[in-house]
């Protein structure tokens, strides 16, 4: 799984994040995965913004930054400051502008190898006497493939007659909540999001399915949305080919695994000893 610049969807999920508290985001900053995640989720203007202020000790003057723009570049000029500004990357006023601390502080750490490291996951060798060998990259692909090709044929086959392989309860409720499926006299039905769903390219549905999820988290009160996001964006992070160990997850983090198992984006085989726990992120 892996974060890029994609317009539309980088949008929904920059929306997204401008919707949490700016108590949530520094917090989520502070992490080098997530600040280093959502730096590539920015615009070309925007990630310009940042890189000439990154490494900057104090605020610069306002007057100084804004030399730097031509006539005809003021408007998405302003636009980029105004997003940043919705994220609290930045902070400033008509005087001066720099970077929050907290983004800072991760991005820095993040670019440098510095700080919390384990932020993009501990990854771990291969142990011979574990229950599970790792998969190579061409099974991985497959397994991600069976999983996520049973949920779009369920959703192709509801209300027929025809019988289908059954998603877990946690996929066909996130599809009810996402819009994707409604219920109707105890049988699942396609919407007419669905079959919009369907037509859309699989990076594009990935990212709607994941969206929707992150949506359906933020609504649960016992569970800490620093969490959910830190680890989202540490899956983001992650490599497809390397092995991570599951002993430092966290409650909520255990349960995403979990979840996200069931969507094909990690293999998580269950092993005897919860220290050799590996998880695998998928493409």
């Amino acid at each position: 799984m892996t974060v890029g610049n994609t317009d539309s969807i980088g949008h929904a999920l920059i929306e997204f994040l401008q919707l949490q508290t700016q108590t949530t985001l520094h917090r989520l900053y502070v992490r080098p995965s997530a600040s280093l995640a959502i730096l590539r989720l920015l615009s070309p203007l925007e990630r310009q913004l940042v890189m000439s202020l990154l490494w900057l000790e104090l605020p610069i003057e306002t007057r100084s930054i804004g030399s730097w723009v031509t006539p005809d570049g003021r408007s998405p000029y302003e636009a980029a400051l105004k997003s940043l500004a919705s994220l609290h990357i930045i902070t400033g006023s008509k005087e001066q502008i720099g970077l929050h601390t907290s983004f800072k502080t991760g991005l820095r750490s993040g670019l440098t190898g510095s700080g919390d490291v384990e932020t993009f996951g501990r990854s771990v060798q291969f142990v011979e006497y574990s229950v599970d060998a790792p998969l190579s990259p061409e099974a991985l692909d497959s397994y991600a493939l069976e999983r996520w090709d049973t949920i779009l044929h369920y959703m192709v086959t509801s209300g027929t007659e025809q019988v289908a392989a059954k998603p877990s309860e946690g996929v066909l409720y996130l599809l009810e909540h996402s819009g994707l499926m409604s219920s109707e006299q105890g049988r699942r039905k396609i919407t007419s999001a669905g079959f919009q769903f369907l037509l859309e390219s699989p990076h594009t549905q990935l990212w709607v399915f994941m969206l929707s999820y992150l949506r359906m988290m933020a609504e649960r009160d016992d569970m800490d949305m620093v969490d959910i996001l830190g680890f989202f964006f540490t899956l983001a992070m992650a490599q497809s080919t390397q092995q991570y160990s599951s002993a430092t997850l966290s409650p909520t983090q255990m349960i995403m695994i979990s979840d996200l198992r069931d969507f094909g984006l990690v293999y998580f085989p269950m092993v005897s000893q919860p220290l050799l726990g590996f998880l695998r992120a998928s493409d």
